[in-house]
């Protein structure tokens, strides 16, 4: 089963939206959600995301099953690849280097650890092909090549992650003024028409994406002005960042541990910078053969004008993910608009793998031909494989223990008592150096092989991309294979469940289900068995979800919140246990109800000192930002 996210968040929207659109109604509003908030204006909702379209007729009974969520992700990785094949073509890539680049692709650390994030996979699978006819609509004056990125790249902001769709067209504009620079240089006089073309078909694919688009980013941005998400300060920007120690995961990609399905099982926990979650927002491993490939692909620099744009790419998205360790973050977040709104700076990473992968391709095909850079190709062979022996060294002989103690009292662990932390974290060093050593022994062996021509090329290939699916297969065989059946899960409370919905019946009412650190149901189950809740898991929740009242207790009152979660504590045998249950509140309010006095608020301040003083009675007045445009008549509320 996949696990966290898939299960808090994705399941449950993707839920809510094919069962809405199974019966013919258009999901716009979500009114089972922190008391009822905008569902499509959320982008991860990913109800115009056209692909999603396919789940519908698997919707039945008013619901879906996660098995059908699971297989679509998938299906997305197989796309991923295939995009990557052809876009690696496209550059130049014989099938054998176009193969093994898609492979580095599809089945790359970024895309195993964030399986459980299917906005993130469907931007990963179409992005490739948005690269492709972004270079063929630029270098052919193509419109049929224009239209089509427009409408690919339209599927990517449908896709539903605002970072990676915002890093996405900054990519293309970066790319344009890289193909600009190339005109021009390549031109002897002043190409004005290249240029012209150039800029017309570039802003043409933009236009078109957005314009198909709008119907999702405009309410998007609407709602995220009201959101907890409008205003990030700097060091809220900061979190899941790349750390430079953590470089060294592109060889030994577990050297801090691991966070995944395991959860408190783990035997191998993180223990690296910032929190557990850091674990997939960070990661950059890619394989070692790809990596090697990808160095060896700098030969080609000047041959293949290319290399180098998706190598300094590669190099500025490790050096922004870096974010206060290095000066790029922090230029971008004062200076351009837009780079102020996103925390998670490892989710760069995504451009470090595709540069990567395409690079590889490159390398590889070189490789195969008859190359001149034996000298280039030896030094990167024994460069890594010197790195990891001396890495591994270090730690069998605890050369690194200051350092890794120094770690451990800032990490993901430090609230575990050091003497207990050292000898577990130093377990996890030792094992995992010893396996990423053998990892990159295999690999050069393999490398060695194909560079060397002892066997033929097809075994070479053959060998090479079983060594690529070994290495990744031993990274993250677990890492998705969750315990928690997700029906499992959000059928814990059925008997509780069925009578609230019969219930509600007869009478519309909320239901508060969290107390602080303590749920009685998933956030998000109100999606799931369509139950009025007052929590929710997204990263757009609006700022304004309990309205301002004297004490919070009045707040869930007004919001019609009959039933509250109720903790009660008790002792049986001895030990003091909880009990959890939902208690009605004799004074909530009815859904709708009238009252005949209104005050009318110039300023927001004015309206908050007003509900926050405890002589305000809501249910014989109304407060209002703005005039309604009429009277009420001065007499007692009507129930």
């Amino acid at each position: 089963f996949f696990w966290e996210d898939f299960i808090f968040q994705f399941y449950p929207f993707y839920n809510f939206s094919t069962t809405s659109l199974a019966s013919g109604e258009l999901p716009l509003w979500n009114p089972y959600t922190f008391g009822g908030m905008p569902f499509q204006a959320d982008i991860q909702s990913g109800v115009f995301y056209l692909p999603s379209l396919l789940l519908v007729p698997f919707a039945t009974g008013g619901m879906l099953h996660f098995w059908y969520l699971e297989m679509f992700t998938i299906a997305h990785i197989f796309l991923a690849g295939i995009t990557m094949f052809y876009c690696a073509k496209h550059f130049g890539l014989s099938r054998p280097a176009a193969l093994f680049s898609a492979l580095a692709y599809m089945l790359s650390g970024f895309a195993i650890v964030h399986m459980i994030h299917i906005v993130m996979i469907a931007q990963l699978a179409w992005f490739p092909l948005v690269v492709m006819l972004f270079h063929r609509a630029i270098h052919l004056s193509s419109f049929l090549s224009t239209i089509l990125c427009g409408f690919i790249l339209s599927l990517v902001v449908f896709g539903g992650h605002p970072q990676i769709t915002f890093y996405f067209f900054f990519f293309l504009f970066v790319f344009f003024l890289y193909e600009l620079y190339q005109t021009i240089r390549n031109e002897e006089s002043f190409p004005t028409k290249k240029i012209l073309s150039i800029s017309i078909f570039a802003a043409g694919v933009i236009l078109v994406a957005i314009g198909l688009a709008a119907i999702q980013l405009l309410p998007t941005f609407e709602l995220a002005n009201l959101s907890v998400r409008s205003e990030i300060n700097y060091e809220k920007s900061l979190e899941g960042q790349l750390y430079w120690q953590q470089l060294l995961t592109l060889l030994i990609p577990k050297f801090f541990g691991t966070a995944n399905q395991l959860l408190g099982d783990n035997p191998i926990r993180y223990w690296g910078p910032q929190s557990h979650w850091s674990y997939w927002e960070t990661c950059i491993y890619v394989g070692i053969c790809v990596l090697i490939l990808a160095l060896f692909s700098l030969s080609q620099a000047k041959k293949k004008s290319f290399v180098m744009f998706f190598a300094c790419y590669a190099l500025f998205s490790l050096l922004f993910a870096l974010g206060e360790n290095f000066f790029i973050h922090k230029f971008f977040f004062n200076v351009v608009p837009g780079f102020d709104k996103f925390r998670s700076l490892g989710r760069w990473s995504f451009f470090f793998t595709f540069s990567v992968a395409l690079l590889s391709g490159v390398g590889l095909q070189q490789l195969l031909s008859s190359s001149k850079q034996e000298k280039f190709f030896l030094n990167i062979l024994f460069s890594i494989g010197g790195i990891t022996s001396l890495v591994l060294i270090g730690t069998q002989v605890h050369l690194w223990d200051g350092f890794i103690s120094s770690q451990i009292a800032t990490g993901a662990i430090n609230m575990i008592s050091p003497d207990v932390a050292l000898p577990m974290v130093m377990n996890t060093i030792q094992s995992q150096s010893l396996v990423a050593f053998g990892i990159v022994l295999l690999s050069i062996g393999a490398l060695f092989f194909l560079w060397k021509k002892n066997i033929s090329a097809n075994v070479a290939l053959f060998l090479l991309l079983f060594v690529q699916f070994f290495d990744v297969y031993i990274f993250g065989f677990e890492q998705n294979n969750g315990r928690t059946n997700p029906q499992a899960y959000f059928s814990e409370r059925k008997q509780l469940i069925q009578i609230l919905k019969d219930e509600s019946k007869e009478e519309l009412f909320r239901i508060n289900a969290r107390v602080r650190g303590t749920l009685l149901m998933d956030r998000n189950q109100g999606m799931i068995d369509r139950i009025f809740l007052m929590e929710g898991y997204t990263p757009l929740a609006m700022q304004r979800v309990l309205p301002i009242a004297p004490t919070s207790d009045i707040s869930y009152e007004m919001l019609n919140t009959k039933y509250r979660l109720k903790i009660d504590t008790m002792r049986i045998r001895g030990q003091l246990q909880r009990r959890m249950g939902l208690a009605v509140d004799p004074l909530y309010l009815p859904r709708a109800f009238f009252v005949y006095n209104a005050k009318v608020f110039s300023t927001a301040q004015e309206e908050s000192l007003y509900l926050s003083n405890p002589a305000f009675n809501p249910r014989e007045v109304v407060t209002l930002e703005e005039s309604p445009g009429t009277t009420f008549e001065d007499r007692k509320s009507v129930v």
